[in-house]
Parts: C-alpha cells; sequence; structure tokens
C-alpha cells in the first residue's frame, strides 16, 4: 500500500520569502524549531493537530517538518494524507523522530510504495 511518497531525498531550496510548516503537538520542540527558522530569515506556520494541519496546508508552505509521536498519535495519518493527497504529495517532508529506537521508522517503511 503505497502513499504517493518517494523514498529518494528530494532536491529543494527553500526560499526564505516560502512557508514552512510545522507539524508537532509538542510546544517546546515547535516553539525552538520555529525561532531557530525565523532568526535564519524563513516564515514559519505551525499546527498541533491533524485538523489544524489540513487547514494550514490551504497557505502552501513549501516545505513540512512533521514529527513522528505527535500530534496526539496522528503523525501516521497525516503523512498518509499527505502523501495521497494530489494538491500536497509533492511538497517535501521532513520526518523528525524524537525516539533513539528505529521501530516507529520502520513501521512506516513498508507502507511506502
Amino acid at each position: 500500500m503505497g502513499n504517493g511518497r518517494s523514498t529518494k531525498p528530494a532536491k529543494t531550496n527553500i526560499k526564505k520569502s516560502e512557508k514552512i510548516l510545522i507539524i508537532d503537538d509538542e510546544l517546546d520542540f515547535v516553539e525552538a524549531f520555529r525561532r531557530i527558522l525565523e532568526a535564519k530569515g524563513y516564515k514559519v506556520i505551525t499546527a498541533s493537530d491533524k485538523t489544524l494541519a489540513q487547514e494550514m496546508m490551504a497557505l502552501e508552505p513549501a516545505l513540512v517538518v512533521l514529527g513522528t509521536l505527535a500530534p496526539a498519535g496522528q503523525a501516521f495519518s497525516i503523512y498518509q494524507w499527505l502523501g495521497q493527497h494530489p494538491r500536497y504529495k509533492d511538497i517535501p517532508l521532513l520526518v523528525i523522530d524524537a525516539r533513539y529506537e528505529e521501530r516507529p521508522i520502520k513501521g512506516w517503511r513498508r507502507f511506502e510504495g
């Protein structure tokens, strides 16, 4: 069962005028990452759950950063939704895993085409 996403690294040059969407419900992580990106001149938008993430996608971010453990266990369904959405499936996605073990990521790989 594929999700429409390639496993090959995407070549992308995010322009500082474009938006980066951070999706995570860990507010300390979101705030720290947002500050780092904004200090570099990037525009950052955030979402703390799937519903808000879907709304923020209408703002057409150039990059999506998704935490694997959040929001509230919805990360995998967000990942699948992005990969299956005709308008968003080609937007680069950076998945960040806060755990020290490989198991969560390996579980995701079985769903890739």
